[in-house]
């Protein structure tokens, strides 16, 4: 969530009850999640569950700076760079600790 945006206390305990772990296939972080529109509030995206995630800081730095989307939902996530010809899982991985690595 960017730029002081709130998320009421009900709705971020159903979003970390829903996404224990990043939601990015292949990323298994489960520590420092940061909740994320997946459509922006800038772009209209409505702050409720169904348009709520939580991810990594590497992915939400992705996300956020470099262009990179997050489509489906629950069971059926994908995290994409639009630039690439096949859309799917992010060649990129974040560290250990979950922190984004320099670009």
């Amino acid at each position: 969530c960017h730029l002081g945006r709130t998320i009421p206390a009900r709705l971020r305990t159903a979003v970390q009850m829903r996404d224990r772990t990043c939601v990015v296939p292949g990323c298994d972080v489960g520590r420092q999640l940061e909740i994320d529109h997946i459509e922006a509030v800038t772009d209209g995206g409505p702050t409720r569950l169904d348009n709520l995630a939580r991810l990594c800081r590497w992915h939400h730095y992705l996300k956020t700076h470099r262009g990179y989307r997050l489509s489906g939902g629950p069971g059926s996530w994908r995290f994409y760079n639009p630039e690439q010809a096949h859309p799917g899982r992010s060649p990129d991985t974040p560290t250990e600790s979950g922190s984004a690595r320099p670009p």
